[in-house]
């Protein structure tokens, strides 16, 4: 009896263990075949991805040589589109944030022929004075707080490209790094400023700024009836280029780029319009065959 009850345990046993080595034998070649499968699939999107790859870098060469193209066009052209544009012009530069460097403006205006008797910059640190350092340093000009003392420079700052007028409170705050400026005075009593570039732009939104300094330099222009055009580096952070255009001024927002200076000489030449490759600009450039009569 307990050999006949051992011989059957020892069958059970054998059958059960058979069973369960099939099964995992079974369910081994399916995990495998799924296993192949799917590193099928990714052999196949991995490939699809390196065509995709490849055809990019070849667009990507192939716009590069476009663009490459095209610079040379521009860099052969420019000198004939700018030569002599601007000759007869006196154009005056007020740049209003020094985080940025408009330094090439001059430079391109001077190759067009125009002169550039006079270049103004602000500092930032006209904000860091406070109501009393202000009332403190400037009493005998009469001014006793920030506002009023921006306000004024301003004012100063349009009698100077208007009329040639440089007072003591220019030369104390020329002194302090308020402001920096440049100006040929012989040149201005002998022609006067046709064009004001102003060039803006900031690293943070800051309207109050902008309305304190800007805004007062393009109300004033518009009071004694000087032509301004609103510029700006393309890399900006801040564009000032929709407050440009909310006081009706021309503007071009990639002055740094060889375009942008083209579409700034049209500008200044009798070209209105708001120019550039930014968000806010309607055209790219000029309409070359579009031209404003009269000052030319």
């Amino acid at each position: 009896m307990r050999y006949y009850i051992v011989t059957i345990a020892a069958i059970f046993i054998a059958l059960g263990t058979g069973i369960l080595i099939g099964v995992n034998l079974n369910e081994s070649d399916f995990y495998l075949n799924q296993q192949q499968l799917l590193l099928n699939d990714i052999e196949n999107k991995f490939n699809q991805l390196q065509q995709e790859r490849e055809d990019y870098i070849n667009e990507i060469e192939g716009l590069l040589n476009e663009n490459q193209k095209n610079s040379s066009l521009i860099d052969s052209l420019y000198e004939k589109i700018v030569n002599k544009r601007l000759e007869g012009y006196n154009v005056a530069i007020i740049t209003t944030n020094h985080n940025y460097y408009y330094g090439e403006i001059k430079k391109v205006l001077e190759k067009a022929g125009a002169k550039v008797p006079i270049e103004i910059n602000y500092n930032n640190n006209i904000f860091n004075y406070d109501d009393e350092a202000v009332a403190r340093q400037f009493r005998d000009f009469s001014i006793y707080d920030s506002k009023q003392l921006i306000d004024t420079l301003n004012s100063r700052v349009i009698d100077l490209i208007t009329f040639g007028n440089e007072d003591d409170l220019l030369k104390q705050l020329k002194d302090m790094k308020i402001i920096n400026y440049s100006l040929d005075l012989s040149m201005v009593a002998s022609n006067p400023i046709h064009y004001i570039v102003l060039a803006g732009g900031s690293i943070n939104s800051n309207y109050e700024k902008f309305q304190q300094i800007d805004l007062s330099l393009i109300n004033r222009c518009k009071k004694n009836v000087i032509p301004v055009v609103g510029v700006e580096a393309i890399d900006v952070k801040h564009s000032y280029i929709p407050y440009y255009q909310a006081e009706e001024i021309s503007t071009v927002d990639n002055v740094n780029t060889k375009m942008g200076k083209i579409s700034l000489i049209y500008v200044i030449s009798g070209i209105n319009g708001n120019f550039g490759e930014g968000e806010f600009s309607k055209d790219f450039v000029p309409n070359f065959m579009k031209e404003k009569e009269g000052f030319n």
